[in-house]
């Protein structure tokens, strides 16, 4: 997808301050993983928040232990960005801001994409929405567990199942705050209606973020005319953060 090129170019121009850029797979089974766990028991969703960022940390001398992530993704990569964005909101020194493009919102959306059925992932009755996890914050301020909502919380309610225990917080974890948020969709995308529809959902719950519909389709084009609108995002960040310095301003940044 070239993000690194776009990456490297914004920082020469000074657009970007240095970061680590981190690209990792989301484990390469069947025609994807969607980042959640499965029925197997594998878990990339947890592999990409937990050991990726582990072993950046002790690979990269300028990573302190406490780094601030940005995620980002497109289509499938879209939904792990969103959906761990919330998920893992406090892991590390917080997911400070998130950024998808094209994206899936909801299992069913992955169907058209993949030859595996999706209730490979959970079973039947499991059905992680973008959705449900953001607005465990929605307007109130609503913070329960590791992220903006558990998948206890979020799930075991409305589906009747008790198959998603929360991951354990661990001491490394920062406070819960909402990460920024944007995303967007080609007009002439497939997901279009799902990414409206996520962005009605978004505003009735009163979750701050940033929608746009851009000329395209669910291209890698797209991704590559667009990218650049997430990394001038995080840029806009990591900007603000330095006006309010604090202890993650000398932990680095990580963008997946």
């Amino acid at each position: 997808g070239r993000a690194h090129e776009a990456a490297a170019r914004l920082i020469a121009r000074g657009e970007l301050p240095p970061c680590v850029l981190v690209m990792p797979s989301d484990g390469l089974a069947g025609d994807g993983t969607a980042y959640v766990r499965s029925r197997d028991g594998s878990d990339y969703g947890e592999w990409v928040m937990g050991d990726v960022v582990e072993a950046v940390v002790g690979a990269v001398e300028c990573v302190g232990p406490s780094p601030a992530l940005y995620l980002c993704g497109l289509s499938m990569g879209g939904y792990g960005a969103l959906r761990l964005g919330a998920q893992y909101a406090r892991r590390w020194g917080g997911v400070r801001a998130v950024s998808a493009h094209s994206s899936c919102t909801s299992l069913e959306d992955l169907a058209p994409f993949i030859e595996e059925p999706v209730s490979l992932f959970f079973g039947d009755v499991y059905r992680p929405r973008v959705i449900d996890w953001w607005t465990g914050y929605g307007a109130a301020g609503n913070v329960q567990g590791e992220g903006l909502a558990t998948e206890r919380d979020s799930f075991g309610s409305c589906c009747g199942t008790d198959l998603a225990a929360k991951p354990s917080a661990s001491s490394r974890d920062s406070p819960a705050t909402q990460p920024l948020l944007r995303f967007d969709c080609g007009a002439d995308d497939s997901l279009r209606a799902s990414n409206d529809a996520l962005h009605r959902a978004l505003l009735d719950a009163g979750v701050s973020h940033e929608y746009q519909v851009f000329p395209g389709a669910h291209t890698w084009d797209y991704w590559r005319l667009h990218v650049v609108d997430s990394l001038r995002f995080f840029a806009r960040a990591m900007m603000n953060e330095k006006h309010c310095p604090g202890e993650s301003e000398q932990q680095g940044s990580i963008t997946c």
